[in-house]
């Protein structure tokens, strides 16, 4: 039956945790259209003990990708942003000073990892590309951050509001956002180091390169719109959605 079921469920979820370091864990199963299951184990804060649960809030900015992946697309198809066009083009400012390869930076080629910026590993901006555009696949946090400035100069709009417009409130996706919110407070799942929580995670303005807050269950809602094409009038169209997640990059062993 399904007490039974998710009681296995949550059982694994605990065992997981005792064969690994990690100090709490959230998993939920996406359906077609839905959230088949949820489940969470562990403490979010390993000081106070706070339990986890379905609701905590994790800093994931590694997911913060496809959000601003998704938001661009339907800028494209709303014409206000060419994915094909140098992002030049739409900021003031160029963004790396000096660098004379920056006009062959595409949208297209940052949300397929081939712009040729470096992996963000300072506070600060690299002053070159570390490769040609378009040449290779190299992951980079920078170049997103990138996109999302041109983004925002092209809308006049910062991240955070634009996000909330074309994903987050369109998808019911309430628990998330590229700033902290107040209501995390008392639900947030502190990343830890060396067994102690992290407490400064907290941003007071969007950087898609560094800070994104979401929940299991609210990522899984987001995933169900990428591949269950959508009829409403405020999601991608099928046909974009599909150029979308079509295979840009060949990488070893045939892999794109």
């Amino acid at each position: 039956n399904d007490e039974a079921y998710m009681a296995s469920f949550t059982d694994r979820l605990t065992g997981i945790l005792t064969r690994t370091a990690c100090k709490g864990i959230s998993v939920s199963v996406c359906g077609e259209a839905s959230v088949l299951m949820k489940g969470a184990a562990g403490v979010q804060n390993g000081t106070t003990s706070e339990p986890l649960t379905t609701d905590s809030v994790f800093w994931a900015d590694q997911l913060a990708a496809p959000i601003v992946a998704y938001a661009a697309w339907k800028l494209h198809e709303d014409g206000v942003l060419d994915l094909n066009r140098p992002l030049t083009e739409y900021t003031a400012e160029p963004f790396l000073p000096g660098e004379r390869n920056l006009n062959y930076v595409t949208g297209r080629s940052v949300l397929s990892h081939t712009s040729g910026f470096p992996l963000k590993k300072h506070a600060t901006l690299p002053t070159h590309l570390e490769l040609m555009p378009t040449t290779m696949f190299s992951y980079s946090n920078y170049a997103l951050l990138y996109l999302q400035r041109a983004m925002e100069q092209t809308t006049h709009t910062d991240l955070q509001t634009l996000t909330e417009e074309l994903v987050f409130k369109p998808f019911r996706m309430n628990s998330t956002s590229f700033v902290w919110k107040d209501s995390y407070t008392d639900r947030f799942a502190h990343p830890h180091v060396k067994g102690q929580p992290i407490l400064k995670v907290r941003a007071e303005k969007p950087n898609a390169s560094r800070y994104f807050y979401t929940t299991p269950t609210d990522y899984c809602l987001f995933l169900n719109k990428l591949f269950v094409p959508q009829t409403s009038r405020k999601c991608l169209a099928p046909l974009t959605l599909e150029k979308m997640l079509q295979p840009q990059v060949e990488l070893h062993n045939g892999l794109k």
